[in-house]
């Protein structure tokens, strides 16, 4: 089976120019930049899909949810992160604590991913409608 075919049209010479001068602009052979022209999808293509795909009220208002309770739990997660790792390092600093960098940094990933997924189950459930 082939993988590609031959096809001719007939244009004017105009035409046949401005294609081989864009294909020369871009470095490419003709081929390559009819192949490239016809399959590349452009802005306004992606705008005209965009507005013709209409998602259910729900659909969009639980994407709304997730993404709320995604950007609450990451903020608290990195502030808990932040938080528990400056402590732990100004302890270590005034010899309060003896761990090793490398174990205040697992401690302080554990406690705010701990404290991102702990946020993001409460807001979640805190802003969903209940039925």
């Amino acid at each position: 089976m082939r993988k590609t075919e031959v096809i001719s049209a007939r244009v004017t010479v105009e035409v046949a120019q401005a294609i081989r001068a864009k294909a020369l602009a871009n470095n490419q052979t003709i081929s390559t930049w009819i192949n490239d022209v016809a399959t590349t999808v452009t802005p306004n293509e992606v705008s005209h899909l965009a507005q013709s795909v209409q998602l259910p009220d729900e659909v969009s208002e639980t994407y709304t949810n997730v993404a709320i309770s995604m950007g609450g739990s990451a903020i608290v997660g990195i502030l808990a992160y932040k938080g528990v790792k400056g402590l732990l390092l100004d302890k270590k600093s005034k010899n309060e604590i003896s761990y090793p960098e490398a174990e205040i940094e697992v401690l302080s990933v554990f406690i705010g991913v701990a404290a991102a997924i702990v946020t993001g189950v409460g807001i979640h459930k805190f802003i969903m409608p209940k039925k």
